[in-house]
């Protein structure tokens, strides 16, 4: 009598356990559907339509996986591995709420005070991002994944998470062998932006550098234009007499050296105006060399020797800084910079994996960013002067208008910051800011995500289930 009374207990005890994960499973589950809901009614929710249906897809792939593997669990064993098992579960769908969570904040950024300069940011993405598939559709290995989320936050560098990496925010709690062998995708990249953007949509210029790195994930698959770039670089530097601690150098700098390069072919020159407001400092300083990114001045070198290979003067771009001159102060960076015109020079032929040459995918265009031979204002001056003026008094839509008119913005600041109060400045970011946000092409800001989106939430999806997370203890 008293062992069936205890087995009806375990049993009971075990039920109610897992319909504890069951509900908080269902909790999820309707506050995400509450809040797709919500977001594809947004009126601008065309503008993010692919980057919300690979989240949605992931979201409810997983939560499909999960319930399926909380409805197999046997009541009848040992409730204590009942228990383990639902707090392993519960482990899972915690960390599922918080990559749901790490993505629904900067889509609710498009509501409320930063709704217009997102707008703007998303515009300059897609610009750039779409800009280049746009050009390569011919190529039968393009993958088109969807294009970054640009997003604000309290940093003062931007940056740009591609979706097979894992940004910090996530990575608490979990095991190293869950992130470096089981999540390889996350479904979208994401583009954090400067607040300085707000008051100055000028700065969305930064967002060609951090789309460039989502490019070279993205472009041909698998990584196939990352590790090959590193292996351009580095024969170049090779080929140009460099040895093995400079090749190494370089191929660990290649992928901030890609989106650099691409930053120009997107931007112009006005991409190295807005890097020295990032780099310009002490030039003991900017002769450091650093982990991820070249010293400062060699930096700015690789930016000016790219403009000028693809016909640009840079001259005032850089402001009257002198990045070869500080270079040379520094023993590893006057060594750097003797490597430059080389990498340079090779980043502009036929990229490996792709068969194309970057300013080709780019459809970088001189003319839209200098006057040329006969005088005729490039399409950059002309919008910097209508700016300067009061603004445009009509905007061709197209898929460069976006960034022209964030290179653009950039300008007609560069010609006033010395000279405007705050009503004057406040009116200039509000002309920008309308130029950006309407000078793109009509239409849905859409990409064929073919199987990606499926692809990255199964992954996830089967990630959670298989991932030892049962010893973990979540603060």
């Amino acid at each position: 009598m008293s062992t069936s009374g205890d087995a009806a207990r375990a049993t009971t005890l075990a039920l109610v356990r897992r319909q504890r994960t069951e509900v908080e499973l269902a909790r999820l589950d309707g506050e995400h559907g509450t809040w797709i809901a919500r977001r594809r009614a947004a009126p601008e929710a065309t503008r993010y339509r692919s980057q919300l249906n690979a989240v949605d897809a992931v979201v409810r792939t997983a939560v499909d996986q999960l319930r399926a593997g909380l409805d197999a669990v046997d009541l009848s064993s040992p409730l204590d591995q009942i228990y383990e098992t639902c707090r392993t579960f519960d482990l899972r769908l915690l960390w599922l709420r918080r990559v749901r969570e790490f993505f629904t904040a900067k889509f609710d950024q498009r509501d409320g005070d930063l709704a217009d300069v997102i707008s703007a940011a998303d515009e300059v993405v897609w610009s750039c991002y779409h800009q280049v598939f746009a050009r390569a559709r011919e190529l039968a290995r393009i993958r088109t994944g969807a294009p970054p989320l640009p997003f604000i936050e309290p940093r003062y560098s931007p940056a740009m998470f591609p979706a097979d990496l894992v940004p910090a925010g996530l990575q608490s709690d979990i095991d190293k062998p869950f992130l470096v062998g089981h999540l390889n995708r996350l479904p979208v990249s994401v583009v954090r932006l400067q607040p300085a953007c707000v008051t100055g949509p000028w700065w969305l210029v930064y967002a060609a550098h951090e789309v460039g790195h989502s490019v070279q994930f993205d472009l041909a698959g698998r990584r196939a234009l990352v590790d090959g770039y590193q292996v351009l670089v580095e024969q170049a530097v090779r080929e140009a007499g460099g040895q093995a601690g400079d090749v190494l150098r370089w191929g660990r700098w290649s992928r901030e050296v890609f989106a650099d390069v691409f930053s120009v072919l997107m931007m112009g020159q006005w991409a190295i105006w807005a890097m020295v407001e990032l780099e310009l400092q002490g030039e003991a300083a900017m002769g450091e060399r650093r982990e991820l990114y070249p010293p400062g001045a060699v930096r700015l070198e690789l930016l000016a020797a790219t403009a000028a290979a693809v016909g640009l003067d840079s001259g005032a771009a850089l402001r009257g800084v002198e990045p070869k001159r500080i270079a040379a102060k520094s023993p590893g960076a006057s060594r750097d910079v003797g490597f430059v015109d080389a990498v340079a020079e090779a980043s502009l032929k036929r990229l490996p994996s792709v068969n194309v040459t970057l300013s080709a995918l780019c459809n970088f265009r001189a003319g839209d960013f200098q006057s040329g031979p006969d005088g005729k204002p490039s399409r950059v001056d002309g919008l910097r002067t209508a700016l300067v003026n009061g603004g445009p008094s009509s905007v061709e839509q197209s898929l460069d208008g976006p960034r022209l008119g964030a290179a653009a913005a950039l300008a007609a600041w560069s010609d006033v910051m010395g000279t405007v109060d705050e009503t004057e400045r406040a009116g200039l970011a509000a002309r920008s800011l309308r130029l950006i946000r309407t000078s793109g092409p009509p239409g849905t800001r859409d990409s064929a995500l073919a199987a990606d989106a499926s692809v990255a939430a199964t992954d996830l999806a089967q990630a959670l289930l298989t991932a030892d997370l049962g010893k973990l203890e979540v603060q």
